[in-house]
């Protein structure tokens, strides 16, 4: 009572009236949340401690002994974290509090992983593993590894399976502390391998390149989307490599076969041009806006990604219609990007210009960014820079996103930016609306293929060509 006079003194009388009180009682005034108190102790003994007067360290000590079975001042942390990875009696209570909150608790994995069972142990026949002790994930890791890396030879389909059981098996994984501390992150890629494998699993098809590309945009991007979210997933080298052994194993011949298939149907039904979908639209009609509508450019936004970005737009409660074309050719920034512009009638295309460029219709002239500009300021669009939201009263145009200059530098790590470059674009999208426009209407100008490794490749002779 002593000890916990100052905390007793502002304690309402009704709440002690009626009432036998023990020394816990007076112990709980200093310490009224004791796994908290000792996950902060086991973290951090002698910081812990020094924070603490002798009234609160008592008091502490006369809990652990009470309810945990342990003592702070004679056992040691490394007596603590034992019980605590063993989740045994009281302590499956505190290991949950530190479930809660894995990232407060920094040092104690450390702990964890010196109390526990050695690691060349951890995974023994004789016990199965525990969610508590960290070499018990890394050792799974480990094994996940070594099992991914594995699929450099599979066929596309033992692979599939493969992946499927692997899933079973460290699913989950994900579920623990370690995923969330970021320790488990080929467990976390694998459900997305997973992905992978059930929509690779069915090639590509249809009679004509739009059943085809109704197949593409009715399931098969998320073929696509599932290897870059396995990429997100992973940083270290060695987890890189395993991630991509097992992707190519099923999405390189995917690839391969639709691509294989979209040529053979291109001979034989030539591609339909501006034709838009589900509404069919001229070039003009497809990029033309009204008043109060503002055209928002986002290079490279490829089909998947634009997915993510609708899924996004849609979970803040707005609404987004979507409508897909086939890309301008060839599928380059110079030739597509004029062509999703509502200035794409006042273009053409015959003429000998370098890296595919077009020309102004009315003076012949290469077009350039000055003169794109220049083309929608004369049909009443107003250009916006970065920042800028202009009048929502007339006409825009703006422009946005890098996922195709991130791609050229980074190759696969592009990956880690696609969520930064929604964001971007959300962030966008957010202040042009709030300035007053009712509608924003966001276009792109083509796609791409990433696969880790490498695409075959066919190097072109120079005298062949034209331009390369």
């Amino acid at each position: 009572m002593r000890r916990a006079l100052l905390m007793l003194s502002e304690m309402l009388i009704t709440a002690l009236q009626g009432k036998r009180l023990e020394a816990a009682d007076f112990d709980v005034l200093l310490t009224p949340d004791p796994a908290r108190d000792l996950l902060m102790w086991l973290n951090d003994p002698a910081g812990t401690r020094q924070r603490w007067d002798e009234s609160t360290w008592a008091a502490f000590r006369n809990i652990c002994r009470q309810q945990y079975n342990f003592d702070p001042h004679m056992d040691g942390e490394l007596v603590g974290a034992a019980p605590l990875g063993g989740q045994q009696g009281a302590w499956q209570n505190v290991w949950e509090r530190c479930a809660e909150a894995p990232q407060r608790y920094v040092r104690l994995p450390d702990l964890l992983r010196r109390a526990g069972p050695k690691p060349a142990d951890a995974l023994s026949l004789t016990r199965k593993p525990n969610p508590a002790w960290p070499q018990d994930n890394e050792a799974m890791e480990e094994g996940l590894r070594q099992s991914l890396l594995a699929f450099k030879d599979k066929a596309p389909a033992e692979a599939a399976q493969k992946i499927t059981a692997l899933e079973a098996l460290h699913g989950e994984r994900r579920t623990w502390v370690w995923a969330e501390l970021g320790q488990a992150p080929l467990a976390c890629a694998l459900q997305h391998l997973v992905m992978l494998a059930e929509a690779t699993r069915t090639t590509l098809g249809g009679a004509t390149p739009e059943a085809m590309a109704w197949a593409y945009t009715e399931g098969g991007w998320h073929a696509d989307a599932a290897v870059l979210e396995s990429l997100s997933c992973v940083q270290a080298h060695d987890d890189v490599d395993a991630v991509c052994a097992a992707m190519r194993a099923v999405y390189r011949p995917w690839l391969e076969d639709a691509a294989a298939r979209f040529q053979a149907l291109v001979n034989e039904h030539p591609l339909p041009g501006c034709t838009v979908y589900p509404a069919g639209a001229a070039t003009t009609e497809r990029t033309r806006a009204e008043s109060g509508c503002v055209i928002l450019f986002a290079d490279g936004l490829r089909f998947d990604i634009g997915q993510k970005l609708k899924a996004t737009l849609l979970a803040r409660g707005w609404r987004v219609d979507e409508r897909w074309h086939w890309v301008a050719l060839p599928s380059v920034t110079a030739t597509a990007k004029p062509a999703v512009s509502p200035v794409a009638d006042q273009l053409s295309t015959d003429i000998e210009a370098d890296e595919f460029r077009l020309c102004v219709t009315a003076t012949g002239k290469v077009l350039t960014t000055e003169r794109f500009r220049q083309l929608l300021a004369e049909h009443g669009y107003q250009v916006l820079a970065t920042g800028e939201t202009g009048d929502p009263a007339g006409m825009g145009w703006t422009e946005l996103g890098d996922l195709d200059y991130y791609g050229h530098n980074q190759g696969w790590k592009l990956a880690w930016r696609v969520d930064e470059v929604v964001r971007e674009c959300v962030d966008r999208l957010t202040a042009l609306l709030e300035a007053g426009w009712k509608k924003v209407r966001v276009v792109t100008d083509h796609g791409w293929l990433l696969l880790p490794g490498g695409l075959p490749k066919s190097e072109l002779p120079s005298f062949l060509a034209e331009t390369r």
